[in-house]
């Protein structure tokens, strides 16, 4: 005989009795079709990219327009208050050294250094953390206890808490980032070293250029006097009868050549006199002149093999180069410990309301936790490709170093050898000198006595107007080989004393 099962009583008072621990419930929250939702985002991205570029665009064409209308109109709204129209090389150099704009941005680099630095003592240094939450529920989780319904927290939850995290042991990675962190310093300075070198180059070659331009003006100026005389003295000699319309012809054009060639050299030293204006940090030449003279200077030629031990021990990009060496291995040392395991202390100390310790309870409380956390790697793919990419790295920086002491090699075999081709042009160009002038004067000399021809005297003229514009360009070209000797041998910081305003200015700040 089979007993039907009967249903449970009905709860007392017709309620139905809460589960115990019943889970919070969640609401369905009702809106509009996923699909809508989806293109009003779309369409709400695309305006608001649309409205960025054109933010930007016009932020952009309003600071070129600032930067057009407020272009200084020369040296003195730029505030030069100086006078530099008689203005030596070493000036030249030492303006440059204080207002050349790509030293002043390889300077910055030493900034980027120090923040460097200080982000690689965060490898050992304590990490303190805070954070702060509120959170409303939409309702709690309640238990029947008899005729008691109690609730097992609050909708409203507050909470705070601190954070310190102390690295103990990551391998190699702590050393090996604060050895990054100062090799990278060390880095910083050589690039602007660096950089300090290629402001001397660009200003003393630029300041040899601006001179040189002075000098073919000066050149062109005496030939253009010298034509428009043998022009006069020409024509008189026509209305003498001793001269014929050819050579007043051939007069005339001489004289006309030699006011173009005169007006294409005022051209040149415009425009070398805007370079040197650029490379000392100015906008305009305003009253810049230079006032050196183009002289022969021999200087002592080293020992090939003596040059390029001197070059690679003070070239900058070498010593950055082998600096790069250095910390491509320090981050290979540190991409090969993330294989070792990692141990960190901690402490929190939270702040609740509800009070962590009793959650019943509407106040605030406070509680804290410390510890040991020990982790060991033990199935990480990405790391074995660290380890691979660093090692490849390692060896990259070890070949462009070799490479460039190569360069740098055959840079200064290079200098010497062009060194030695501008003495021996100057010392040709010397001897034609006096050729030339010795030619000038004999054809002076037969004119006068009626033994030479106009055309004869503005050959010679014109023979000793090219060679003064050779001698000049010899001169220039070996003032030039001596600056670039001394650029491949890395002492030309050292040789107008920018290696010492440098350390200054370091130290300074």
């Amino acid at each position: 005989m089979s007993s039907r099962r009967s249903p449970p009583p009905a709860p007392a008072g017709g309620e139905e009795r809460r589960a115990l621990m019943n889970t919070e419930r969640s609401k369905r929250v009702s809106g509009p079709p996923a699909a809508a939702i989806a293109l009003s985002a779309i369409l709400v991205a695309t305006a608001a990219g649309c409205a960025t570029r054109t933010g930007i665009a016009r932020i952009i064409a309003d600071s070129r327009n600032k930067s057009a209308e407020e272009w200084p109109g020369g040296a003195a709204a730029q505030g030069w208050t100086n006078d530099l129209s008689n203005l030596g090389l070493r000036d030249a150099i030492n303006i440059a050294l204080l207002h050349n704009r790509s030293l002043l941005a390889a300077r910055q680099e030493r900034e980027v250094a120090r923040g460097r630095l200080r982000e690689s003592y965060a490898a050992a240094t304590p990490n303190i953390t805070a954070r702060g939450g509120y959170t409303r529920l939409d309702d709690v989780s309640r238990i029947q206890m008899g005729q008691m319904d109690v609730a097992l927290g609050f909708e409203d939850n507050y909470s705070a808490d601190i954070t310190l995290r102390q690295p103990l042991f990551h391998g190699a990675a702590i050393p090996a980032a604060l050895k990054m962190g100062e090799i990278w310093s060390f880095m910083a300075e050589e690039t602007v070293r660096a950089a300090a070198q290629a402001a001397v180059f660009e200003t003393a070659s630029a300041y040899y250029d601006a001179r040189l331009a002075r000098e073919m003006i000066n050149v062109n100026e005496q030939a253009a006097a010298f034509a428009e005389a043998l022009l006069r003295d020409t024509r008189s000699r026509k209305e003498s009868g001793v001269a014929s319309d050819y050579d007043v012809l051939r007069a005339e054009v001489e004289v006309s050549n030699a006011r173009a060639e005169l007006l294409k050299s005022r051209n040149a030293a415009s425009i070398a006199l805007m370079r040197l204006a650029k490379s000392l940090g100015m906008r305009d030449t305003g009253s810049l002149s230079p006032a050196d003279e183009l002289a022969f200077n021999p200087q002592p030629r080293p020992d090939p093999e003596d040059a390029v031990r001197t070059a690679l021990r003070n070239r900058p990009e070498l010593r950055r180069a082998e600096m790069e060496l250095k910390f491509q291995a320090e981050a290979f040392r540190a991409a090969a410990s993330l294989w070792w395991p990692q141990l960190d202390a901690f402490f929190t100390e939270k702040w609740a309301n509800p009070d962590p310790h009793a959650s019943t309870s509407d106040t605030w409380g406070d509680a804290w936790t410390a510890g040991l956390a020990l982790s060991l790697p033990l199935f990480d793919p990405s790391r074995d490709g660290r380890i691979i990419q660093e090692k490849a790295r390692l060896e990259q920086a070890k070949t462009r170093l070799a490479e460039q002491e190569e360069a740098v090699a055959l840079d200064v075999r290079q200098a010497l050898a062009g060194l030695q081709n501008a003495e021996e042009l100057v010392e040709s160009q010397k001897l034609n000198l006096q050729r030339a002038e010795e030619g000038v004067r004999l054809a002076l000399a037969g004119f006068a006595n009626n033994t030479r021809t106009s055309v004869e005297v503005m050959d010679a003229q014109t023979a000793l107007t090219r060679t003064r514009a050779l001698y000049y360009q010899a001169l220039h070209a070996h003032s030039t080989a001596v600056l670039n000797m001394k650029r491949a041998l890395g002492i030309l910081d050292a040789e107008f004393g920018a290696a010492g305003r440098e350390a200054k200015d370091h130290d300074a700040k």
